[in-house]
């Protein structure tokens, strides 16, 4: 089937499936169950805190951008920390730098008993701050179907998720995604689009980051004593490089199978507010599009999460995936003792200065690591059927 690949029609007018006019509250009413077992969906009921009855809140994609696969062995494969409410998905990175103090010979007595520094390489090494890539979000409540014996009223063309080892009767695993994210379509991409990038769900890609930082050596006074030599580091800026160690994606995400439906339906039964997706520019009757997601990664949120939240960068304009981000990160060069000893003070002779050990800090921001981020564009629709839900309701 799949014939939507290669046909494009024209965008007609849509529903504004998103402004459903009601505020569900902290409960959702019971509806017939129109979906099959185990089908993944968002909820977008504007206030909607509660997955339909016989639906339960899908945890393992809280937080989580889902990521389509076509192999059944491949599903919940987790990559990333989850993000919070409204919060762009983030990542640090374990570093080590290291850099070379010059040294340089004085005639010295040091007074006191501060560390004094001898020269040669110094090793530090830290955790990155947070860093978040600029891509657009949307977040909806997201839900699993749990009936076993379910009706399948979903309409021909429906594409949808499922936390299944196989695509249940009636409909076909969908090839272009693959290792790619469902984003709803937008003016840039018609439905169909997918970028030449994808990602493998049990290996997906890593990245680095340059490091380059100036340390400011601290320097201690020392007493100069004549004829009596010492070596030690020079006093002054010393640079410190390093790579950090590899992070994750940039986007958090679970692996779900991606099916579409290719056999008939007429929606009987699906709570109102669910959102699939569709290959047609045009959503179903009784659907229509929802309303503020289009090019943007939908991400799922519990109960708790702030329904319908748009945050990050504005929505995808274009084709373009690549995005870049840095990290700043901090910390402190120790360098070795010299091991000179120290001496009584003698204020008949003037004062140097010497580095210490400690306290020679330094802080910079990474080099950028750039990302390609693989998605197909396909229609997201809202089911919208008015008469259905307020015959239910009454």
């Amino acid at each position: 089937m799949h014939g939507w690949r290669s046909t494009r029609g024209s965008q007609a007018g849509v529903m504004l499936a998103g402004a459903l006019g009601l505020a569900w509250g902290t409960a959702a009413p019971a509806w017939a169950q129109g979906l099959p077992q185990h089908i993944v969906a968002y909820m977008t009921g504007a206030g909607q805190t509660q997955c339909p009855d016989n639906w339960t809140e899908a945890a393992y994609a809280q937080g989580r951008v889902i990521l389509g696969t076509t192999n059944g062995a491949e599903v919940q494969n987790l990559a990333g920390t989850p993000a919070g409410d409204a919060q762009l998905p983030q990542h640090v990175h374990a570093f080590k730098v290291s850099g070379t103090a010059a040294t340089e010979q004085n005639s010295t007595l040091p007074s006191g008993s501060i560390p004094r520094a001898g020269g040669g390489e110094a090793v530090s090494t830290g955790t990155t701050q947070d860093a978040s890539v600029a891509l657009p979000f949307i977040q909806f409540l997201v839900c699993e179907q749990m009936v076993a014996e379910s009706p399948d009223t979903a309409p021909y063309g429906t594409v949808a998720f499922f936390n299944a080892a196989a695509c249940p009767e009636g409909w076909a695993a969908l090839d272009q995604a693959e290792g790619r994210f469902l984003v709803p379509a937008f003016a840039g991409a018609a439905p169909g689009y997918a970028t030449s990038t994808f990602w493998d769900p049990t290996d997906p890609p890593t990245h680095t980051h340059s490091l380059e930082a100036t340390a400011g050596t601290q320097s201690a006074a020392y007493e100069s004593w004549p004829a009596n030599f010492a070596t030690f580091a020079s006093p002054g800026e010393h640079t410190v490089t390093g790579t950090s160690a590899s992070a994750g994606p940039v986007l958090p995400f679970v692996s779900l199978l991606v099916c579409e439906k290719d056999a008939i339906g007429n929606s009987e039964g699906i709570p109102p507010g669910t959102m699939v997706f569709f290959g047609a520019e045009d959503c179903p009757d009784d659907w229509g599009v929802t309303i503020g997601a289009g090019g943007r990664f939908v991400v799922g949120i519990g109960g708790n999460g702030t329904q319908g939240a748009t945050f990050g960068s504005d929505p995808i304009g274009s084709g373009a995936t690549s995005v870049q981000h840095g990290h700043a990160f901090s910390g402190e060069v120790s360098l070795p003792a010299s091991g000179h000893p120290g001496g009584p003070k003698r204020p008949d002779y003037g004062f140097q200065s010497y580095v210490t050990t400690a306290g020679n800090g330094y802080s910079g921001t990474s080099g950028k690591a750039t990302s390609e981020v693989p998605y197909l564009v396909l229609q997201s629709c809202t089911f919208n059927d008015d008469a259905g839900r307020k015959a239910t309701r009454g």
